[in-house]
């Protein structure tokens, strides 16, 4: 198809990402031309593992094929670039806010306010049936930080960061639905610590935590009255974690 692996023009390094296959015209032609040749966007070696009923060198044993991307670039040039078909329809709108495990709250906060210029919002004090959980709502031009820290050895915090090390707690993303967000998830595959946590104005549901990353994920939907959080709606994530066995 035309199409150069690398640039041999003064010993330039191989280029990565899409490459041209040589193919010029409008959008419409371009567009053509590519549902025509790119038939199979799959690897060659899925394909090979797939004739053979092993798995291919992306891990892939058969399943959903590749999704082909196609762009025109400024010149009318196809362009192409292969990815994975997840079909995952939520759109986050933005990170709502970053929750931080800490092993101690007050250095954290005056690191923030001294060093960064954060605003303090608010303190709070959580207690569970066995454990419980310091943090501090830090806030710089609608960019929040949630500083959290444990109050005893057996608090989901202080498990935390024993299993994890001290870091980023979870990631909150803004979306419409929590609800929805969570059933579409769920049905990828994704599972959740807690059940959709509604209080006024505010909806939030936790993913469990992924072993290798060590990340989880809030997703959160908000009225457009309110940018903070529930009381109601902390005490009963604490209480469905501490449950669970959960952090």
């Amino acid at each position: 198809m035309g199409a150069q692996a690398g640039n041999d023009v003064g010993g330039d390094p191989p280029r990565i990402g899409p490459r041209s296959t040589g193919q010029r015209g409008t959008k419409d032609a371009c567009l053509a031309y590519v549902d025509e040749v790119w038939s199979d966007m799959r690897p060659l070696s899925l394909r090979k593992a797939m004739a053979t009923g092993r798995k291919g060198s992306d891990g892939r044993s058969g399943g959903a094929p590749l999704r082909r991307v196609v762009s025109i670039n400024q010149t009318g040039m196809a362009m192409n670039a292969e990815t994975g078909n997840v079909g995952v329809k939520t759109r986050y709108r933005k990170i709502d806010h970053i929750a931080i495990a800490v092993r101690d709250l007050d250095a954290a906060i005056e690191f923030f306010q001294e060093h960064l210029g954060f605003n303090l919002m608010r303190r709070r004090v959580v207690q569970g049936a066995r454990s419980g959980m310091v943090s501090a709502e830090m806030e710089h031009n609608d960019i929040k930080f949630v500083l959290c820290q444990g109050t005893e050895p057996e608090s989901q915090v202080s498990q935390l960061i024993q299993h994890y090390g001290v870091g980023v707690a979870h990631i909150a993303l803004a979306v419409d639905d929590a609800e929805a967000t969570a059933r579409e998830l769920g049905g990828q595959g994704l599972s959740f610590d807690t059940t959709v946590i509604r209080g006024a104005g505010l909806k939030q549901v936790f993913s469990s935590r992924d072993p290798n990353s060590g990340l989880s994920f809030e997703f959160i939907e908000r009225d457009a009255s309110e940018t903070g959080f529930r009381e109601e709606n902390i005490q009963e994530l604490f209480s469905q974690l501490e449950k669970s066995g959960a952090y």
